[in-house]
This record gives structure tokens, sequence and C-alpha cells, in this order.
């Protein structure tokens, strides 16, 4: 306490030896400067969350797309092989009857570089050249092998070198069944050089990239080569240890004295981590030119005040006698009050320099008065522009880049609201999803430009299908579509769905790669509910994706309605 009453008179003897003038260049200095700061900090943080959470979103969309695409690569290439076991030929274990099926394999797919069965006890017996197998060669070795006869399920191997090839690559194994036994083991070996050369080009903004690690945490594919023949160990990452357990989000760490923002995503059919990576100060790069220009003209402000302020004080500081009652009245805050000028000698002037003087203090609070007016004008339009900011940036993140229509994001907010609807209101809610057939095909035989005008003219056909208000009309992912349709039964929804796939076919985009059609098609599944009160929006989605399945199993170009029963099963 005494060191504090100490301080307080130090400070007010200091403030007594000040002059007029200096205590008042000090008062508006203060008076200017407080609310030029307050505004400048109270605006850039929300300015630079904005950014932050755009770069981060751009980010995770990044490494989902990514991951989705390698997913729905793998996931294609298992399902194809699943039917091919089913063969006879395969399941005769006979090579003459296996070898056509075989070439038919690598030719379907020209990323395969092989195809190969082998018995049981890991001898080669066919290949997809034609040539005499290699009974020298023994898989019993082959981790991938062993794994497959022992679990008797689909096996995908790390990266490996094809020795016949000399090229990265990746193999899937898929048992072989004959009334139940296992009798052999299909091995295919896909390459990967265009998948590392996607990744590689992929670009996070000017210094980033992404790159994908195994199930254990190790780097398989990057933009440096080097690094993926190390096979650099990164699983004591926690983005990487969340990447291969099988989440999906973001997180800032330090790397090498460098803070990065690295978001991440999943991929179930081969248990691989994509990551998308990029340094701080880049990514947040505008925000930092934003923040030095707000500077600059804070400190511009700041000197011009400066100035005005001694300029004011400058007139208003003028040596002063004792005038006790008039200077009590002004004290008291009678600005009304005025001295009369009767001489011309030092009184007389100095009573004009006092009522200069009390002038002067009106027309300064008036001053204050509209500029605080002023001040607050500018706060409030500051704030309804930042709010017109917030809410486009939050409509952009709602709508996919490609298309224009809602992105998933987007599709879960509005199937949870719709859904809660439905079950307070009794109604029907009808979900529709469709999926690009053959996409892959026609992406790779034509172009992905081709490939992207192909999703977009598709999108405007669903948008013109879903014509109410109401209706929501989503980009899923990858070449996969979705339709939401509030209050509508089954009947009104194999219309809408038979409008879309009828809709698609008519556009006659030619598809010389698709086995069903000349045209690109689409296969629609459809769920309808009237939903049970313990019932969860995944329900009608995982209804509508098996729909969709077996509308792709029943041979495509076609709709199929999910036989659900709304008490959680279908």
């Amino acid at each position: 306490m005494a060191i504090r009453a100490t301080l307080q008179t130090l400070i007010i003897q200091l403030w007594a030896r000040f002059s007029l003038r200096k205590k008042l260049s000090i008062a508006f200095v203060t008076m200017t400067l407080m609310p030029i700061i307050l505004i400048t900090v109270i605006t850039w943080q929300p300015q630079e969350q904005i950014m932050k959470n755009s770069i981060i979103e751009r980010n995770r969309t990044l490494a989902e797309y990514i991951a989705n695409d390698i997913n729905d690569m793998f996931t294609e290439r298992i399902r194809f092989l699943k039917n091919v076991v089913n063969n006879e030929n395969i399941k005769s274990m006979a090579p003459g009857q296996q070898v056509s099926i075989l070439r038919d394999i690598v030719t379907q797919y020209p990323d395969m570089q092989l195809a190969v069965v082998s018995d049981i006890a890991g001898r080669q017996i066919a290949r997809w050249d034609g040539k005499e197998a290699e009974h020298t060669i023994s898989y019993t070795d082959r981790e991938y092998f062993n794994t497959a006869l022992k679990t008797g399920e689909t096996t995908i191997s790390g990266i490996i070198m094809a020795k016949s090839t000399k090229k990265l690559g990746i193999v899937i194994a898929e048992p072989i069944k004959k009334d139940e036994s296992l009798v052999g083991v299909l091995i295919i070996n896909i390459e990967l050089s265009k998948l590392i050369q996607r990744v590689g080009d992929t670009k996070v903004g000017n210094m980033g990239y992404a790159y994908i690690v195994n199930r254990e945490g190790k780097v398989i594919i990057h933009p440096d080569l080097g690094i993926i023949d190390n096979g650099a160990d990164e699983s004591s990452l926690f983005h990487i240890k969340a990447a291969i357990s099988g989440q999906k989000g973001w997180m800032e760490y330090d790397y090498n004295n460098e803070k990065r923002i690295a978001a991440y995503s999943y991929v179930p059919s081969t248990k691989w981590g994509v990551i998308a990576q990029q340094p701080l100060n880049e990514a947040m790069g505008n925000a930092i030119n934003i923040k030095i220009k707000s500077i600059l003209v804070m400190v511009s402000t700041v000197v011009i005040a400066i100035l005005m302020a001694l300029a004011i004080a400058g007139a208003l500081a003028r040596p002063i006698a004792d005038i006790s009652e008039a200077t009590n009245r002004l004290a008291e805050g009678d600005l009304a009050v005025r001295l009369e000028v009767s001489t011309f000698d030092e009184i007389g002037q100095l009573a004009t320099n006092f009522n200069n003087m009390t002038n002067q203090l009106v027309k300064r609070d008036e001053a204050l008065c509209l500029a605080q007016e002023e001040l607050e004008n500018q706060v409030k339009k500051r704030t309804e522009e930042l709010m017109i900011v917030n809410e486009e940036l939050r409509r952009i993140s709602f709508l996919d880049g490609l298309t224009g229509i809602a992105n998933r994001r987007y599709f879960d907010e509005f199937l949870e609201r719709e859904w809660q609807r439905s079950k307070r209101e009794n109604t029907s809610l009808a979900l529709i999803m469709l999926d690009v057939d053959f996409f892959k095909n026609y992406n790779d035989t034509y172009g992905h430009i081709a490939g992207d005008e192909c999703l977009r003219r598709i999108a405007d056909i669903l948008k013109t299908t879903a014509k109410r208000a109401t209706d929501l009309v989503v980009r899923y992912g990858g070449e996969e579509f979705a339709i939401i349709l509030p209050d509508t039964n089954v009947q009104c929804a194999k219309i809408v769905g038979e409008r879309v796939r009828s809709g698609v076919e008519k556009l006659a985009i030619r598809n010389k790669t698709s086995p069903i059609s000349e045209v690109v098609t689409v296969s629609v599944g459809i769920s309808v509910s009237v939903l049970a009160k313990e019932a969860l929006p995944i329900t009608i989605i995982a209804a509508a994706d098996e729909a969709l399945y077996q509308s792709k199993q029943n041979g495509r170009n076609r709709i199929k309605v999910a036989n659900v029963s709304w008490d959680g099963t279908f």
C-alpha cells in the first residue's frame, strides 16, 4: 500500500508540473488513440480465424477427396476380383481355362501389371500372358499370400517392387474357394506410378504437398521419391496415428521449428492415411498482409491524430491569469460563461483570450460528439460488412466447387434437420442416391476435364428434376450424388428417380468404355421412410446406399427402392 501511495504522489506531482498545453495534448491523444487501437484489435482476430477456417476446410476437403478416390479405385477392383473368383473356370484350377480370364483382367484394367493363379501350396499354375507357369516361384514366403490363406479374405500387400516390370505396385490376393474349400489364390499386381504422380502433382498452396502412409505409418507415396525409397516412419506423429486409425480431421504442429497445418483422412480399403499439409506462414500469408496494412493505416492515423491534438492544445493553451469566478464556473461545466471585455489593456486581452478558449471548448465538445457518432457509424458499418463476409464464407463452405450444388457437409446438416422435422411431424422423408456408371473408365479414357464437365451436366439435370424449394441436390462425393426429398412417398420418389436416370441418359454423353450403354448412365438407389422415434439418419443413408448397390448388381442404369423396416433394419 505504501508503494502504491508513493507512486500516486509522484504521478500527481509530475502531472502538476505539466503545462496546460502538455496536459491537453495527452488528453486528446489518449481519447483519439484508444478507439482506433480497440477497433483494430477487435477486428484482427475474427478476420484471421475466418481465413484460417477456410484454409483448413480446403485442405480437409483435398485430403478426403484423395482418400475417397483411392478407396473407390481399390474397392472397385476388389469387388471385380470377388466376381472373378466365382467364375467356374477360375474355380476349376485348370490353367487352360484360367488364362483367358486372367488376360481379360489385365486388359480391362491397364494399371494391373500381372494376374496369376497359385494353388494353396504356393505354386504358380496359370499366368495372364499365356506363358507356362513358373513352378520355381513359391508364394509361401509372401505375407499377403499367407494372410489370404489364413483368413480366407481379400488381402492387400504393402508397396513392393514388381520383379518382372521393376515398377512400384501393390498386390491384391483374392482366395479362390470351391464348395466352401480354399483351392487357390488369385494374385494381381496394381502399378502405382499414376497414383504416385497424381499425389506428387497435388499442390497445397505454393509450398505444401500431399502424401500417403501405410497402416504402419510408413511413407509410401510422397513427392520426394527418396522418402518413398527410405520408407520414412512417421507413426509417432499424432496426425499420422489419427489417420491410420480411421479418423479424419486436421491439426497444427511444429516441424523443424516451422508451424504446419496438416489435414488427414483415411482409406478404408487399404487402411492407408492421406495427409495434406502446408506451412502455416504460407497458409496465413494473406492474413499477415492484411495485418501489416492495418498496422500502417493505424500508424498513419495515430500520427495525424497526434498532430491534430497538438494543434488544438496549442490553440487552447494561452497564458491565463487568475479570473476566479469565471474559471470556477467553467470548471463546474458552465460553457456559457463569458467575460465582458471592457478594456484593451492586459486584462482585456486576457478576457478576450478566455472567451476564445471557452468557444474552442464548446467546439471541441461538438466535434467530439460528431466524431463519436461517426466512429459508432463506422463500427456499425464494419460489423455489418464482417457479418456479410461471414455469411458468404458459410455459403461457400456448403457448395461443391466443381458443380455448384451443395456439398457433403451441407448434406449432413440438411439431412439431420429434415430428419428431426419428419420425426416431429410424422411425415415421410425420401433419399435418392445415384452413382455414375463406370465413371472411372470414362475419366481414364476421356480425361479429367471431360469427366468434370460430365459431372457438371449431370448436376444440372438433378437441379432441374428436383424443383421444389424444400428439396436438396448434393454432390455426395466423387461421382456420387444425392437428393433429399422431404414429405415425399415411395411412388413420388420413384418418379423423381426415373426422371433423373432417363434425364442423364438423354444427355447422350458418349461413353465408349461402358459395357452396358453407348452413353453415360447412372444407377439409382432410393429409400423412403416414415421415421421411428429411435431411428437415426444413418439408417436411411445405409438403406439408399444398399439399394444403389443392388441397382449396380442388377446391371446398372436402373433404379432400386430399398425394402426397409423402419425399426432400424433393412
